[in-house]
């Protein structure tokens, strides 16, 4: 129901009053919060953001699309695909970077308008497809299943390093 950086977080329309309250009084001080008024109910969903990056799938309205790119003060990416959507399961930014699941990396190497960043593929956790499922990472740590094996590893370390 959140996703965000450093700048900005964008929360669900299904976000509840009291929820929003308890994040803006435990989050810091100059923290930008955007509820998304499209009938959206998780950012996560439909977008994949880093300090630097925005990459949103689906249709969203210009105003929506604007204020995502002013709260989050990224550069943004608008990327329509029939075969797969743009989520933080099979696309993760980190920096100025994108790993992406090997289930979407075929057709997303077809598609007229690639994304600008260097790409890496791999599994995680000794197999899974989805790498937004099992690994979790910022500047400065990095949590994965200890399932993971050594190749993984490699390619997650190139990605974040």
């Amino acid at each position: 129901m959140i996703l965000g950086n450093t700048n900005g977080l964008i929360i669900s329309n299904f976000f509840s009053d009291y929820k929003l309250r308890y994040l803006i009084k435990n989050s810091w001080d100059d923290i930008k919060i955007l509820r998304l008024d499209d009938n959206r109910n998780n950012p996560g969903s439909f977008m994949a953001v880093s300090n630097f990056h925005t990459i949103l799938g689906r249709n969203l309205q210009k105003k929506t699309i604007q204020k995502i790119k002013s709260y989050l003060k990224t550069s943004v990416y608008l990327y329509e695909n029939n075969f797969f959507t743009i989520n933080k399961f099979n696309f993760m930014i980190f920096e100025n970077s994108c790993l992406i699941s090997p289930v979407y990396l075929e057709y997303y190497l077809q598609t007229k308008k690639p994304v600008e960043l260097p790409l890496y593929c791999t599994t995680v956790s000794n197999g899974c497809n989805y790498p937004g499922l099992a690994l979790l990472f910022n500047k400065n740590i990095c949590l994965l299943n200890s399932s993971t094996n050594n190749n993984e590893l490699k390619v997650i370390n190139k990605f974040i390093n």
